[in-house]
């Protein structure tokens, strides 16, 4: 892995860490521990690309040094690129057959959408917390606003919270799942008709 952002003039990788962040219904968005600037990798925002893959490396350095060795002359950018590299001809991943094409058509509905059960964000929401850092969330029966008279009985809950969990509180019982549209189901199976018809070419 590499950073994707580097100090300079030192050229030390720095990162960007969470903040946990709470959403409370009519009182806006508040991050309340805030994002840093750090030298160590732990705890790097995930919705950033702050550390990248080194895999291509070998690749980039292996192209680098055949082109190095050629006289300028001879260097001519690919008609068609390939890759993260235009030199380079990678692997294309395996054409989906026939079968999977036909299932995949005949599993959409009438609108030609793909569906399937599930819940979509309610609008009925109070709190969101977003855990940037181990936390635990204590549900109580009794009092608890920070005052030196709160009164959590014994039936309350400890409940430990890892790093980017998140907690939500909606009023009124959850709703019963309905037929949503996945933005990840959609690119898997349009990615899967795409390598099929490419492959007929």
């Amino acid at each position: 892995m590499l950073a994707r952002f580097y100090e300079l003039h030192t050229n030390r990788p720095i990162y960007i860490t969470k903040g946990s962040r709470l959403i409370a219904a009519g009182l806006g968005s508040r991050s309340v521990d805030g994002y840093e600037l750090s030298y160590s990798p732990d705890s790097v925002i995930t919705h950033y690309g702050v550390l990248v893959s080194g895999a291509w490396l070998s690749e980039f350095e292996s192209d680098y040094r055949k082109l190095a060795a050629l006289p300028p002359s001879n260097i001519r950018r690919p008609e068609k690129l390939h890759g993260l590299s235009p030199w380079t001809e990678r692997e294309r991943p395996p054409a989906s057959n026939a079968a999977t094409a036909r299932q995949l058509i005949n599993a959409m509905d009438e609108r030609g959408a793909w569906t399937k059960l599930g819940t979509i964000g309610r609008a009925d929401r109070l709190i969101f917390t977003y855990a940037a850092k181990d936390m635990v969330l204590r549900i109580g029966h009794g009092r608890s606003d920070g005052s030196a008279g709160d009164n959590v009985d014994a039936r309350s809950q400890i409940i430990p919270l890892k790093e980017n969990d998140t907690v939500e509180i909606f009023q009124g019982p959850q709703k019963p799942p309905e037929r949503i549209i996945s933005s990840a189901d959609f690119a898997h199976n349009l990615t899967a008709l795409g390598q099929y018809l490419a492959g007929l070419r």
